[in-house]
């Protein structure tokens, strides 16, 4: 389903999508899958995946720093 933002997408999808164009409603992520923790995105949208599912948060094993922020790390 296309999305301008969030709002126009399920309880347990998200908007996935770049800036300017229209995105697509995809799943939030469940518990053993690879997910960010929800900062919301970007004018409603985020970029290249979607969040973890409501009540899923990643915690990770190691917190390493880089130019771009951090990056959490379960080996």
């Amino acid at each position: 389903k296309r999305c301008n933002n969030g709002a126009d997408c399920e309880e347990d999808e998200c908007c996935v999508g770049v800036l300017f164009l229209n995105g697509t409603c995809r799943l939030r992520l469940g518990e053993g899958k690879r997910c960010i923790d929800d900062d919301g995105g970007i004018r409603g949208k985020n970029l290249l995946q979607c969040p973890c599912a409501q009540g899923i948060k990643c915690i990770p094993e190691k917190v390493e720093e880089n130019i771009f922020g951090q990056v959490r790390i379960n080996e």
